[in-house]
């Protein structure tokens, strides 16, 4: 991490005028995910990568991006967006960075989405994009799974039902501001929700309720802040903002694995808010932990 930071003002700035534009734009559920689509794709690629797309199976589509000498290390990808929003093409600017950053191809998958599909459809869909990447060759090994806020949310119940089903683990997995809590519970919620406007206590709730549907919050594949054993999981990289709503679950659930013997390295940015690294270009925090994912992937073994 950088000595120097974005002052906490700053970043109140832009987050203002983050949350001005989106409820400008904001509509029906239809409206959001097109509007999240079309800033993705807006965005430049980086110089030397492209864009493949795949049909994992008749209910999951994804995309590469590929960087032109691409190591032999790969990153399976779950977006953020609450389980409600969403997609490869809304992410595709975070994940091009990774992909860039890193050397590794990233495979960002749409998994289906609630309250059209909720619990446990997105993590189906996860488990099967993890299997059919050992269709097309890949090892465990030679995987790494990693995601945004919900998608972070994701890794971890995908690497937990792993476990459950005696499958082999991948090289490691990476939670960027994961949310990992469907309660909303840590105080962290109200001590910084006035920063962190984007990823609020209500907000979440709502569509926390609509991804869970019946199931209990608290059931760990829902919500992998409730886990009580980690013990076997992959290697761990959680970056958080000391800044962000989701910070308490974060570093609890980062407490917890080391506890239970997880190789896990924990990243509390100062200043910063929920998912800050689709701040690239516009503050440098946002390249510095990108880059700090892509040094963490290529020293794994």
């Amino acid at each position: 991490m950088s000595d120097s930071t974005t002052s906490i003002e700053n970043i109140q700035s832009i987050i203002a005028t983050m949350k001005r534009e989106m409820e400008g734009q904001a509509g029906s559920l239809e409206t959001n995910r097109k509007v999240f689509d079309e800033r993705g794709s807006a965005a430049p690629l980086p110089d030397g990568i492209s864009i493949e797309a795949v049909e994992i199976n008749t209910c999951v589509t994804a995309e590469w991006l590929i960087p032109s000498s691409p190591s032999e290390r790969i990153v399976l990808y779950f977006h953020g967006g609450g389980y409600s929003v969403g997609s490869a093409v809304s992410h595709r600017p975070l994940c091009s960075q990774i992909a860039r950053a890193s050397q590794c191809k990233v495979l960002s998958v749409n998994y289906r989405l609630a309250p059209e599909y909720p619990f446990p459809h997105a993590l189906e869909d996860a488990i099967a994009s993890y299997g059919w990447l050992q269709t097309q060759g890949y090892t465990p090994q030679q995987i790494v799974i990693a995601g945004d806020s919900a998608g972070g949310g994701l890794t971890m119940a995908t690497l937990l039902k792993l476990r459950q089903d005696n499958q082999a683990m991948p090289a490691g997995a990476i939670g960027i501001s994961a949310w990992l809590d469907l309660e909303c519970s840590s105080d962290s919620y109200v001590r910084n929700g006035e920063i962190d406007q984007l990823a609020s206590r209500e907000g979440l709730s709502f569509v926390g309720r609509a991804y869970a549907k019946q199931h209990i919050n608290q059931n760990p594949l829902v919500s992998p802040f409730y886990a009580t054993d980690l013990t076997g999981l992959s290697p761990l990289l959680l970056q958080v903002g000391d800044a962000e709503t989701l910070l308490d679950e974060v570093v609890a659930f980062a407490g917890q694995a080391k506890q239970d013997g997880v190789n896990t390295s924990l990243e509390v940015w100062p200043n910063m808010v929920h998912v800050w690294h689709s701040l690239f270009g516009v503050i440098p925090e946002a390249e510095q932990a990108i880059n700090s994912i892509a040094k963490w992937i290529n020293t794994l073994e």
